[in-house]
Parts: C-alpha cells; structure tokens; sequence
C-alpha cells in the first residue's frame, strides 16, 4: 500500500489507475468501480469523481480515434444538415419515418439521421440521472460496500438479459432499432450512474434483453459511450480546471494534497493517467470489441462475483446512508 508521500509513489498510482481504466471501460464490470477499489486498496482513500472522469477522458479520446471513420461520416453528415433548413426539414422527415416504421428501407442519409437520433436518444436518461443524484451518487462512492452491492446486481442484471436474449433470438424484430428500444437501451444505460453497474456492460444488457444481435447490440453500446464518456469528462475537465485555480488542485505532487482525506492527484498525475488510459484502451478496443461480439457474459459474471466476495472478506467496513 502506497501511503506515504513521495512524488514518484503518486506517478505510480497514476500509471496503475490509467491502465484500470484503459481495460475495464468498455468491458461489463463497471471502470468506475475498479477506479475506486484500486485507490482505496492503494491509498486507503477514494479517488474522486471528477478526477476519475478525466481520467476516463483518455479511453474517450482511445474510442474515438478508433471509430474515427464512423464518426467522421456522422460529422460531415451533420455539418452538412445545419447548413441548410431544407436539409433540416429533411432529417425530421426521416426521423418521423423511422418513429413511425423502423422496418422500412432507408437511404444511406436517412440511416445517419436516425443514428444520430438514437444516440441522442438514448444518452439523453443517462444524463437526467447523473444531474439528478450527483451528491447522493458521491455518499454511495465512500463505501465498498456499496460497490460490492452495484456489482451484484449489474451481474444480475446481465445475467436476465443474457437468459432474456436466448428467449427471444427467434422472434422477429425491426431492421433498425425502434424509438421505444432506443429509450429502453438509453434506461439501460441510466443504471451505470451507481458505481460497479457498468455503462458498457448495462447498455450491452439493453440490447441484449430486447433481443437484439450480439454485436449489433455490442458496437451500439461501445457508439453510445462517445457522448456518455465525453459529457462526463468535459464537465469533470472544467471542475478539475476550477479546483486548480482555486488551489484545491496542485500541479505537481505535494504533501498537502496526501494529507487530505480523499485521494486528490495533481495535474500532472491526472494527465499521466489520462495518457496511459488512452494508451491501453487503444490497445485492448480491437480485441475487446470483438470478444464482446461473439462471447456471452460467463467469463464478466464469474469475475464479479469473485470480486465482490474479495471486497466483502477484506473490507470490514459498516454500511453508512449516503448524504
């Protein structure tokens, strides 16, 4: 355990919370979670929320340069509609089609509309809920306990919606993904506000319940985290950026700042973390991508249910309601 001060011991901790972060993003086991686990079992302190978030920003840029093609198209497409009102009046043409049959054949704009539309659709829950419970979200934080409980029933919840989509792999379903699994999926997706739910892995369970392909259902989720993680780590990057210039946030390692009672890294340890998660999740996106796509949850089940056994033998902490 890292708790005495000493600039090189905060680089450290840095390189292992960027490379955590890098792995366990776009898997089902929650980022946020094994963020807060790493730093408590290393420290004895809980890295904070904002801090976590912009390390997430390194797996943000890692997702991005990865499906750069796509959103590149996205982009120009949308670039394209806001230089013109008959363009405008268009996309909502197509989306009103889409709403009203998703079955239909649509043409190659159309399709980007409506992608578009469902992203915005189904990130729109997500965000209500982190507004709405971001000082109780930050009580639940300050309890592994609470992790160990979220990690249980996000395992539960993939657990339903893998037997779910084995039920209703037969049944017949829209060419593209209605308004109403849109907003399912984007409920889905809400869950992972509690640390150890998982964004990736409750947007998957989305698809997966309402019977969607595997790696239809897959690419979705990984699509839908573009915006959930940007949000996130842009409105953490002005927090972080407010706290040093108000000199809660140091730009280089100081004893201070391990004396405080959460574990608050500087800039410089932040930025470390951020290039190291952006590093590794590049590395592992390929390969956890299309693992994801052709694999059930077996293997993530065993793992958080190993997991919440460890924190439950090692952690001897009482339960304390959330503020």
């Amino acid at each position: 355990m890292l708790t005495n001060f000493s600039p090189i011991a905060e680089y450290i901790i840095s390189i292992i919370l960027g490379i955590v972060q890098g792995v366990t993003e776009f898997l089902p086991i929650s980022s946020t979670a094994h963020l807060l686990i790493f730093s408590k079992y290393i420290t004895a302190r809980e890295i904070s929320l904002a801090a976590s978030n912009v390390i997430q920003f390194g797996t943000f840029i890692a997702i991005l340069q990865y499906f750069k093609e796509d959103i590149s198209i996205l982009f120009k497409h949308l670039w394209t509609k806001i230089r013109s009102f008959k363009e405008i009046k268009l996309t909502f043409t197509n989306i009103k089609s889409w709403i009203k049959d998703p079955n239909q054949i649509f043409d190659v704009h159309a399709k980007q509309d409506i992608i578009l539309s469902q992203l915005i659709i189904a990130t729109v829950p997500l965000i209500v809920m982190a507004l709405t419970l971001r000082k109780f979200l930050e009580g639940l934080r300050s309890e592994l306990n609470y992790i160990a409980i979220f990690l249980t029933l996000g395992g539960i919840l993939i657990v339903y919606s893998e037997l779910m989509h084995i039920k209703k792999l037969n049944i017949k379903k829209s060419k593209m993904m209605s308004l109403k699994e849109t907003i399912m999926i984007g409920l889905f997706q809400s869950l992972a506000v509690f640390p150890g739910v998982s964004r990736s892995g409750s947007a998957l369970a989305g698809g997966l319940f309402l019977g969607r392909n595997r790696a239809e259902s897959v690419r979705f989720s990984f699509l839908l985290s573009i915006p959930a993680l940007g949000l996130a780590s842009i409105y953490d990057l002005i927090s972080v950026s407010k706290d040093f210039v108000n000199k809660k946030v140091t730009l280089l390692p100081t004893l201070s700042s391990w004396e405080s009672e959460k574990l608050n890294l500087s800039l410089l340890s932040i930025f470390i973390a951020f290039v190291v998660s952006y590093i590794v999740g590049l590395l592992t996106l390929k390969f956890l991508l299309k693992y994801l796509a052709t694999n059930d949850s077996k293997v993530f089940i065993l793992y958080r249910i190993l997991l919440v056994i460890f924190i439950l033998t090692t952690v001897s902490v009482t339960l304390k309601a959330p503020l």
